[in-house]
């Protein structure tokens, strides 16, 4: 979990994923093609029904270098519809049905307040951890047959669909264990 979170986070220093997408790295169709489910989601809710270049018209003119109103469009919900649900906390707990399950489970209403899984340590360490568990990663974690190499790429992949930052994630994980090996007696890995 530490390997993991500590790439998910920036080395703890960031509870919260940036959406500050600049026109200097991104076109409207760029941006489009990074997330089209997360873009679409947010004109459906909207109702918006936009053709193809309208909707390359709307990312230009309201999504592009623009964090909040990105967050707001692409990660939003009926129910709160000033809030975003963008990546929070350890493992960035992402979309609104994801912050309603946590907030459910923990008994913390971060549905309504998102910014508490930025904001609180406890709530940041109880959504990783409520993460970790609900997505079953601490069974793949803890098979004893399987390659560290192997057993990190198949958590990642829970956490990060995409395998971004794959060879940091194995790296930040292996010098954890061996932190933990060498301070603390053992970590099986």
């Amino acid at each position: 979990m530490l390997g993991q979170s500590k790439v998910e986070t920036g080395s703890f220093a960031k509870f919260r994923e940036t959406l500050n997408y600049s026109r200097a790295t991104f076109t409207p169709k760029s941006l489009f093609a990074l997330a089209p489910t997360a873009i679409n989601n947010g004109f459906t809710r909207k109702g918006l029904n936009f053709t193809r270049e309208e909707k390359l018209h709307y990312i230009d003119e309201h999504l592009l270098g623009n964090d909040a109103g990105y967050g707001q469009h692409s990660f939003g919900s009926s129910e709160f519809p000033n809030n975003d649900y963008r990546g929070r906390g350890l493992l960035h707990l992402t979309f609104s049905e994801a912050y309603k399950k946590c907030a459910d489970a923990i008994g913390l209403r971060i549905d309504a307040t998102p910014t508490l899984v930025e904001t609180d340590i406890n709530v940041i360490i109880e959504s990783g951890c409520w993460f970790w568990k609900v997505n079953g990663i601490g069974m793949i974690a803890d098979e004893a047959a399987v390659d560290i190499d192997l057993k990190i790429r198949k958590i990642t992949k829970k956490i990060n669909t995409g395998l971004d930052q794959l060879t940091n994630r194995v790296n930040l994980t292996k010098e954890i264990i061996k932190l933990m090996n060498a301070d603390f007696g053992g970590c099986a890995g």
